[in-house]
C-alpha cells in the first residue's frame, strides 16, 4: 500500500506518453519508432526508479531529435517534438531525477523519509504503522522530558508512506 499523491511528475508523465504512444498509437511502418521510443521509455524507467545516471536526459534529448528528423510518420515525430517540449519546460527536473531526487515527491523510488527532530512529539504513531520496522526509537517513560525522537532507518524503509499521514504534528519529511 503507498500513498496517492497529487502532484505530477514531468519525468513519469513524458514516461506515460511514451508508453501510450507505443501502445496505442505507433504505426510501425518504420523501425525508427520502435526502437528510439524503447530506447528512451527504457531511460526515463530508470531515471524514476534511481537507476538513472548523468548524462540520461541528454540522451534522451538525441533519441528525441533523431526520431524527429528520420520518423516516417506525423505520429514519430509529433512523439519526438512531445517528449524535446518536456525536456526544454522541465530539464532541471529531469535533472534532479539524474542526481537521484523527484522535487516533485512523487517518484516514490526517489525519496526517503525523515523525521524532524523539531517536530516530533515522540507518540508512536509512525512505529505503530510501520509495515518493515524501518522507525526506531522508544516513547520515553512520563517521568522523562528530554528523549531523542524516533527515526528512519533508511535501509530498512520501504518508502510506502504509511507514516506521513499518521504524523500529527507533521514531523516526517520528504526528500
Amino acid at each position: 500500500m503507498s500513498v496517492v499523491l497529487t502532484k505530477e511528475c514531468a519525468v513519469r508523465s513524458t514516461l506515460e506518453s511514451l508508453e501510450t504512444f507505443a501502445a496505442e498509437k505507433m504505426c510501425r511502418k518504420c523501425v525508427v519508432c520502435p526502437f528510439a521510443v524503447s530506447e528512451m521509455t527504457r531511460t526515463l524507467g530508470e531515471l524514476i526508479t534511481g537507476q538513472g545516471v548523468s548524462g540520461d536526459t541528454a540522451r534522451v534529448r538525441a533519441v528525441a531529435t533523431g526520431l524527429q528528423e528520420t520518423a516516417m510518420c506525423k505520429l514519430g515525430q509529433d512523439i519526438a517534438v512531445q517528449v524535446q517540449n518536456a525536456l526544454d519546460d522541465s530539464d532541471d527536473r529531469f535533472l534532479s531525477h539524474e542526481a537521484g531526487r523527484c522535487p516533485d515527491g512523487v517518484c516514490a523510488e526517489l525519496l526517503s523519509y525523515v523525521v524532524s527532530p523539531a517536530k516530533c512529539t515522540l507518540c508512536g504513531a509512525c512505529k505503530d504503522v510501520c509495515p518493515a520496522d524501518a522507525i526506531v526509537g522508544e516513547r520515553p517513560p512520563w517521568y522523562m522530558a528530554d528523549c531523542a525522537p524516533f527515526r528512519i532507518r533508511r535501509d530498512k524503509c520501504t518508502r510506502c508512506g504509511l507514516c506521513v499521514p499518521v504524523c500529527e504534528p507533521q514531523a516526517i519529511e520528504t526528500h
